[in-house]
Order: structure tokens, then C-alpha cells, then sequence
């Protein structure tokens, strides 16, 4: 779920006061940043694949069950799971990437994975943005 998005279901569907749904937004932020973190440390010591998958498959199944409570206040705790997931996944990501690429294939390969993350934050928002008000379970798939 859209960092852009998050705001709008917090106040909008949810009902919650600003004040509210801006620590449930820095929460998902910092939640984000520890995990990654975490993630890292998960990944050197169990291994980078199956750190990785495991927290997407975790991922996964966090968003169907936020794409059925989408509607009522059960959907906080996944939304901040979900922020947990996505971030402990990434370091393992990065890592096998750059396991996978020797010599000059390794800078056009973060390039490549720099420039999907930014088209992502980009282009995403306004997809979530349309689905928002009559698709709101669209958001989580």
C-alpha cells in the first residue's frame, strides 16, 4: 500500500483524526526503516532467498487479509505488518541482485532497480489514487 495512499484510508474510510492517522503514517515509516534493517541482519545469517521470500510471502498474505477489512479499524495492524514486510525483504533483495551481477552489469542493475522503485513511487499513487474510492480492495492486490 501507497505511503500516499495510507492518509486517505486513515481519514477518509477509517474516520481517524489527522493527528492519528500521521502517527500511523510515521509509524509505517519507521516500521520501514527497522525492518530493513532487521531484514539485513536476517539475511546474512539465514541466508538471502530464503529471508526474501519468506517475508514477501508474508507480505502476501498480510495484503489479502487488509484487502478483506479494508473498511474497518481491523486493517491497521496489517497495514503497519505490511510496511514490516516490505521493508525486511529489500536487503535481500539488493544483495542477491548484486550477487547475481559481476563487473559493469551490477551498475545497470541497480540502475534498472532504482528506476523501477522510482516509476513505482510515481506512477503507483495514481493508480491507488483511482482505485481509491470505488476499488478500495483493488489497492491491496
Amino acid at each position: 500500500m501507497s505511503y500516499a495512499v495510507s492518509p486517505l484510508l486513515y481519514r477518509n474510510v477509517l474516520g481517524l483524526a489527522e493527528i492519528t492517522a500521521g502517527l500511523f503514517v510515521s509509524c509505517q515509516s519507521v516500521l520501514t526503516v527497522l525492518a530493513s534493517m532487521l531484514g539485513g541482519r536476517l539475511a546474512d545469517f539465514y541466508g538471502r532467498k530464503r529471508v526474501s521470500l519468506t517475508m514477501l510471502m508474508m507480505l502476501f498474505v498480510s495484503n489479502c487479509f487488509a484487502s478483506v477489512l479494508c473498511r474497518t479499524l481491523y486493517v491497521i495492524p496489517f497495514l503497519l505488518l505490511n510496511s514490516f514486510f516490505s521493508g525486511a525483504s529489500y536487503p535481500g533483495i539488493t544483495a542477491m541482485l548484486a550477487d547475481a551481477l559481476r563487473g559493469t552489469g551490477r551498475r545497470e542493475g541497480f540502475s534498472l532497480l532504482y528506476l523501477s522503485g522510482n516509476l513505482g513511487i510515481s506512477v503507483g499513487p495514481a493508480i491507488a489514487g483511482m482505485l481509491f474510492y470505488n476499488h478500495l480492495p483493488w489497492i491491496f492486490r
